[in-house]
């Protein structure tokens, strides 16, 4: 509750308020980052970690690898993890009034829907959040940085390739439903 009340306070602060969308990106990043056996998924991650076994996406693999050998332990692969996805949300954030978005509401809905997600599926949502700010350079009419985030996120989730197309549907007059059917399959992956 705690969380969902400053999420909402510092999200209408920062319309304004520079120092207020910092404040919120690094409430989200420590309440995220620092979560001691929160989500279904964090046993499993755990496990991979002290068992170094790592069957994932070359860059959550090097994450791993490079905590392991630093001795830094699963909570720096957690905390990364969080800053990473909730660094690119922030910058997709900062630039929203470009898709005639008010800040706050996208604050919100974003934070909030990511409360759990980084919980559970984090690395996908990293791979998401990646994707979000990369929608930015469809909409510049910049292939090679769109495609290059794209890459990027692919070291950490491979179903991110998924979206490469997206460059050219989403430049498209498509009717509203074919956006539906887009949304509703790509919860299938």
């Amino acid at each position: 509750i705690l969380y969902a009340l400053v999420v909402i306070f510092l999200s209408y602060k920062g319309e304004k308020n520079h120092i207020s969308r910092l404040l919120l990106f690094f409430v989200a990043v420590l309440f995220m980052g620092l979560r001691l056996g929160v989500g279904k998924d964090y046993d499993n991650y755990k496990d991979y970690y002290d068992f170094e076994s790592y069957i994932f996406e070359p860059g959550y693999n090097y994450l791993c690898l490079f905590a392991h050998q630093h001795h830094l332990g699963v909570q720096f692969v957690f905390f990364v993890m969080a800053l990473l996805t909730y660094f690119f949300i922030y910058l997709f954030l900062e630039r929203i009034k470009e898709f005639e978005i008010k800040y706050a509401p996208a604050a919100i809905m974003l934070y909030f829907l990511t409360f759990s997600i980084v919980c559970n599926v984090m690395r996908e949502c990293l791979a998401a959040s990646i994707f979000l700010y990369s929608c930015y350079y469809i909409k510049d009419n910049k292939l090679l940085h769109y495609l290059a985030l794209i890459a990027f996120a692919t070291l950490f989730h491979f179903s991110i390739l998924i979206c490469i197309p997206l460059y050219w549907i989403l430049k498209r007059k498509i009717a509203t439903k074919y956006y539906v059917i887009i949304y509703i399959v790509s919860f299938s992956l």
